[in-house]
C-alpha cells in the first residue's frame, strides 16, 4: 500500500503542493461554470412558466412566429394555439394599470400612478394576424384574443376578446378534445410551411464560458486518472480487502 500511496503523492506534489488544492480547483471550475450557467437555467425555468398556460389550454402550440403579410412582408403572433374548432392567436400586452379602450376607437389609453399613456388599439393588429393566418391556409378557421397582465383592469368594462392571463385556464378548460379534420388540416399546413418559432439560446456567452469552465475540469479529472488510475485502483482494491 506504502508503493502506491507514494505514487499518489509524487503525482499531486507534480501538479501542485497538496491533493487539497487539486481538488479545490476542481470545485472552483465547477462552480464557476454553475454560476455562468445558472442565469440561463432560470431563463428556460421563466420560459416554460410563461408558455406553460398556453400549452395547457390547447392541443398543441407555436410560439414567437412570423406568418408572411401577403405584401412581402412579415406579422410577428406572440402565440398560435391549436383548439378543437379553430386556431387561435394569442398576442401578450404586458400593460399594468387601468386600460380604457374598446373595438371602435383608434386609440386605447393606459392610466398608471396618475400617468396616461395611448397606445395603438391593438384589436387592430389582432384582426391583421387573424387575417394572415386564414389566408396561408386558405379557410376561415382563425380566432384571437388579447391577454394582458394579471395587474391591469379595465374600469369601463373589458373588450370582447381581450382577458386577462390568469383567467386564461378558467375561460379555455374545454379545449382538451379531438380536433376538427378541417382545422387539424389547417394547422398541418401551417407546419408545414416552417413558421414555427426557434427558440433563441439566452445568454449565449455565458453557456460558452460555462461550456469551457466544464471542459477544462473534466479535462484535468480525466487527465489525473490517466495518471493514477493504476495506483488508486490497487490502492482501493487492498483497502477493501
Amino acid at each position: 500500500m506504502g508503493f502506491y500511496l507514494l505514487q499518489l503523492q509524487i503525482f499531486f506534489q507534480r501538479f501542485w503542493a497538496e491533493p487539497f488544492w487539486f481538488a479545490l480547483l476542481i470545485l472552483t471550475l465547477l462552480l464557476f461554470a454553475l454560476m455562468f450557467l445558472m442565469p440561463s437555467m432560470l431563463d428556460v425555468l421563466r420560459a416554460r412558466k410563461h408558455f406553460g398556460v398556453f400549452k395547457r389550454i390547447s392541443n398543441d402550440s407555436m410560439h414567437e412566429v412570423f406568418v408572411p403579410d401577403g405584401v412581402g412582408g412579415d406579422i410577428y403572433i406572440d402565440h398560435l394555439l391549436l383548439m378543437p374548432d379553430q386556431i387561435v392567436v394569442f398576442n401578450e400586452k404586458p400593460y399594468s394599470g387601468k386600460i380604457f379602450g374598446d373595438a371602435n376607437v383608434d386609440q386605447w389609453t393606459q392610466s398608471v400612478r396618475q400617468r396616461s399613456f395611448r397606445f395603438v388599439n391593438p384589436l387592430i393588429e389582432l384582426q391583421s394576424q387573424i387575417m394572415a393566418i386564414n389566408a396561408l391556409v386558405g379557410e376561415r378557421c382563425t380566432n384571437g384574443y388579447l391577454v394582458f397582465s394579471d395587474d391591469s383592469e379595465f374600469p369601463w368594462g373589458q373588450p370582447k376578446s381581450v382577458c386577462l392571463r390568469k383567467e386564461l385556464a378558467d375561460v379555455f378548460t374545454h379545449n382538451q378534445h379531438t380536433v376538427h379534420s378541417s382545422v387539424d388540416g389547417a394547422w398541418a399546413k401551417l407546419k408545414q410551411l416552417g413558421i414555427a418559432g426557434k427558440p433563441v439560446l439566452s445568454r449565449p456567452r455565458n453557456r460558452i464560458i460555462a461550456s469551457i469552465l466544464l471542459l477544462a475540469a473534466s479535462t484535468v479529472i480525466a487527465w489525473a486518472w490517466y495518471e493514477q488510475a493504476p495506483a488508486l485502483v490497487q490502492l482501493l482494491s487492498e483497502l477493501n480487502q
